[in-house]
């Protein structure tokens, strides 16, 4: 379904129960000028869903965004890509690519009971399974990781750090923490300012609804 379409769900009988999607105005020439033989055969019930997302229905009843809200995400934004930055440029002066990094912690630090496949991995680094697969290829060619089989048919391939690949991730591992004890606080403050705003937003919201309410009663 569609930012700008609808759902229409058809209630008919079961050899001909169907879901269709229609935009707007293909779902009002459809209602407004219908097969009559059809129509008189099988009624139909058509159900419109504009969005899914309850939280979307909200945004009508929103304060209008101020200048602070902007500076907040603007700011968490930043602190946010400074680390990152940091965080690429060091992974490159080890000659990894940050991607590389980024799978090699995460196979590091994947939760206790999370099998350590590449399925997990590319849900924990948000990409595509055929991504992760490209770089578990690199990595496993240039000595950081090692594939094994496990499962009784073998089917399942489990991943594992190599001792370089330990090596060169305690070394990026130690000097993030270092740099997070200089960039951690402007990140913590920028978090807190943008959940306030956030928090002050759904105030002002709840007392636009109260007072229309009221307004209506």
């Amino acid at each position: 379904m569609g930012a700008n379409g609808v759902f229409v769900k058809l209630n008919l009988p079961i050899r001909c129960m169907s879901s269709i999607r229609l935009s707007g105005p293909e779902l009002i020439k459809r209602v407004q000028d219908p097969d009559e033989r059809f129509l008189q055969a099988n009624p139909i019930y058509v159900v419109i869903r504009y969005i899914r997302d309850k939280r979307f229905l909200r945004l009508g009843m929103e304060k209008s965004l101020t200048h602070a809200d902007y500076y907040s995400l603007a700011e968490l934004r930043y602190q946010i890509r400074r680390f990152l930055c940091f965080s690429e440029r060091a992974a490159c002066e080890v000659g990894l690519e940050p991607h590389q990094h980024q799978l090699m912690l995460a196979l590091k630090g994947l939760p206790e009971g999370v099998r350590p496949r590449i399925g997990e991995l590319a849900e924990r680094l948000q990409i595509q399974h055929h991504s992760a697969v490209e770089l578990a290829n690199r990595l496993a060619a240039n000595g950081y990781i090692r594939r094994r089989r496990a499962g009784e048919d073998r089917r399942e391939v489990l991943l594992a750090l190599t001792a370089r690949g330990k090596k060169v991730l305690r070394a990026l591992s130690l000097h993030h923490k270092s740099e997070l004890q200089m960039l951690g606080p402007a990140l913590v403050r920028a978090l807190k300012r943008a959940m306030q705003e956030a928090k002050s937003s759904q105030r002002t919201a709840r007392m636009l609804r109260r007072a229309q309410g009221e307004q209506v009663a």
